[in-house]
């Protein structure tokens, strides 16, 4: 009589309900505490088909960085001995995509430039990384750019980078992200270097660039082609529905494409939006405030001060021309005229 007995020891810790068999559709990973030492695990059988051999495997599958001990007995006597060592916990990256309605949205790529990876979000949302990456595949540990739609494959949403940890041996969850969703109707403008009126979003964006000089974006691995002109489209996106963090911003601009480098300095001038038909929520002159510029700092993924304005009517205006990086996002604040300083000392810490 042939005997296969198999123990597995384990001391530490492991994943369990990670995947679907032969699919990326993440259940609920779990990373469990484990204590086994020599534990033995039930087995299953096969005949195979010409009915001379078996193959017999543990029904449930054994820890991440188990040792497995298999005996191998024939009429009492040992016949062989194994032992096997499973591959390390695999490190994971996982996310999902909503628009401004709550909606998951699906079909849309998310890359990770620096790791040459894609994902394409499914029907819940939901995208994914080293799910399914060998031992000699997993990712490595560390900050990536995570971009949103690269290359606005999708007409239907913009492009937005955001930044992924990646921890080794860990699921990194980043939870629900914002894409915005275009505005049909809509349209770009022409914009070039040094332009002295740039008018985006049908008016509500003006920008000054007669200081500035622009490099818009490319798909090489510099970001950038170096060209000085390019078409540049705007709208206006809620805090809430912001992929980054807003931090005090009220709302900012979304400018697409993303990514537009700015050499220079750049005149402001913002039109507040409409709240159900009306500009009656906006303070008036007796409630002093000072308006604070907002702008994307890449590298942080959230808007951040760079300089002060004031409020005229239902429009924010810069007092002068603010030294920018990038085009990405430009909103406000509305703030009480007596927290200027603490702005400013912000602003001079960043």
């Amino acid at each position: 009589k042939l005997t296969v007995t198999m123990y597995e020891t384990l001391h530490g810790q492991t994943y369990v309900d990670t995947t679907d068999e032969n699919s990326s559709v993440i259940k609920d990973p779990q990373l469990i505490d484990v204590n086994r030492e020599r534990l033995e695990m039930p087995l299953g059988i096969s005949v195979l088909p010409d009915k001379r051999g078996v193959v017999v495997y543990p029904v449930r599958s054994p820890g991440f960085t188990a040792t497995l001990f298999v005996d191998v007995n024939y009429n009492g006597e040992e016949l062989e001995r194994f032992t096997f060592e499973i591959r390390p916990l695999p490190t994971l990256l996982a996310g999902a995509l909503i628009d401004q309605q709550g909606n998951m949205v699906s079909g849309i790529e998310v890359s990770l430039p620096e790791l040459s990876r894609t994902a394409v979000t499914n029907e819940n949302g939901i995208f994914s990384f080293g799910f399914q990456d060998s031992a000699d595949e997993a990712l490595p540990a560390g900050r990536y750019r995570l971009v949103i739609n690269p290359g606005n494959k999708s007409s239907y949403y913009g492009t937005h980078t955001l930044w992924a940890s990646i921890v080794t041996g860990r699921l990194s969850d980043i939870g629900p992200l914002h894409v915005v969703a275009n505005n049909p109707a809509g349209y770009a403008s022409p914009v070039v270097s040094g332009q002295l009126q740039v008018l985006l979003g049908a008016g509500a964006v003006q920008l000054d660039l007669s200081q500035a000089s622009l490099r818009f974006p490319g798909s090489g691995s510099s970001n950038t082609d170096g060209s000085q002109s390019g078409n540049l489209k705007a709208q206006w996106v809620n805090r809430q529905d912001s992929p980054y963090n807003t931090g005090i911003c009220d709302g900012y601009f979304n400018i697409q494409p993303e990514g537009v480098e700015v050499t220079g300095s750049v005149g402001i001038r913002m039109e507040a939006p409409m709240l159900a038909g009306s500009w009656d929520y906006l303070p008036t002159a007796e409630d002093h405030v000072i308006a604070v510029i907002m702008a994307l700092n890449p590298q942080q993924g959230r808007l951040v001060p760079v300089g002060l304005g004031r409020l005229e009517g239902h429009n924010i205006i810069s007092d002068e021309k603010i030294k920018l990086t990038n085009l990405s996002a430009i909103g406000y604040a509305l703030i009480p005229e007596a927290d200027r300083a603490e702005v400013l000392q912000s602003m001079r810490g960043q």
